[in-house]
């Protein structure tokens, strides 16, 4: 059963979400603003070698080094969002896994329509790694449409020939720009927002102008996924887009992807971004947290 505070954090956001660009990312932006970071999360500017928009952050714990780093891509269907938003994620993860997070502000459609955010994935990494990570230090995360997102970039690597980051999680995936997630058409699932669909498909359209929402690039679902690397899957079982979710981790799964998959019964899309709100959020940064000292490569230490 969730737990009074996540049903609350339900209650809270219940209600359909702006359709149009501008309304949404300003709905966006004011769910980080009622998220204030804690007094020991640091933030800076990056505009990572000119790359994506003017918003990259890197976002850390006050005395976290800087040997092991997430790559993150915030979600808002390729249309909305920023990484200010994710600085109280950020801070706790980092903490918590003794990371840093470069949260990475790609170019959003309708201004800039795919594949402008895949490219820009591609190129942060290979920033990342022109700047002196290898890629045993880099992990990748992401949400939503940046959990999709993470794993369409290992597509991409990989095809290219470049190496693979260490792993990646990938929260509440959107993998699926059909829509064809069944569960978007669930009643019993309980999305706060009554009109998932109608958000889904205005996002789609805006982001892929007509494109093929079945490319590899677009929906990861119908991708290849042979040979990437490791990835943890979070499932939101108040999320209407749960299915994707599901359906990502058995095809990486079948592809012989090492995958871990954990389904948070009764919590929203996105919920990790509400610690210390709710206790579900907290106990996903602490299993995010672990699953990075897991994969990554231990930060080094200085000598005694």
């Amino acid at each position: 059963m969730p737990s009074p505070e996540m049903e609350a954090t339900a209650r809270q956001f219940a209600g359909p979400f702006p359709l149009d660009p501008a309304g949404g990312r300003t709905a966006y932006d004011a769910l980080g603003d009622a998220l204030p970071p804690d007094p020991e999360t640091r933030w800076e500017a990056t505009d990572v070698g000119g790359i994506g928009g003017p918003h990259s952050e890197w976002q850390w714990w006050d005395g976290v080094g800087d040997e092991r780093v997430v790559l993150y891509m915030h979600g808002g269907g390729y249309v909305i969002g920023s990484p200010p938003s994710w600085r109280q994620f950020g801070g706790r993860l980092s903490r918590a896994a003794e990371v840093r997070l470069l949260n990475f502000d790609y170019r959003l459609a309708p201004e800039h329509p795919f594949p402008a955010a895949v490219e820009d994935a591609v190129a942060a990494y290979l920033w990342l790694l022109a700047e002196g990570w290898s890629p045993e230090q880099i992990a990748l995360g992401g949400d939503s449409a940046g959990g999709a997102l993470g794993i369409t970039l290992m597509v991409a690597l990989r095809d290219a020939g470049e190496p693979l980051p260490a792993c990646h999680l990938s929260l509440c995936p959107w993998a699926d720009l059909t829509n064809g997630a069944e569960s978007l058409d669930d009643p019993g699932v309980e999305d706060p927002n009554p009109q998932l669909r109608s958000l889904a498909e205005a996002m789609a359209a805006n982001y892929l102008q007509g494109q093929d929402p079945e490319h590899h690039h677009a929906s990861p679902l119908f991708a290849d996924l042979g040979g990437l690397s490791p990835v943890q899957v979070e499932i939101s079982g108040r999320d209407g887009i749960r299915s994707d979710a599901r359906r990502l981790a058995e095809a990486l799964a079948a592809a012989g992807v090492e995958v871990s998959v954990n389904e948070a019964e009764g919590c929203i899309h996105g919920y990790h971004m509400f610690a210390p709100e709710t206790p579900e959020s907290s106990e996903g940064i602490a299993r995010l947290a672990a699953y990075l000292q897991a994969h990554l490569a231990a930060p080094a230490r200085p000598a005694s």
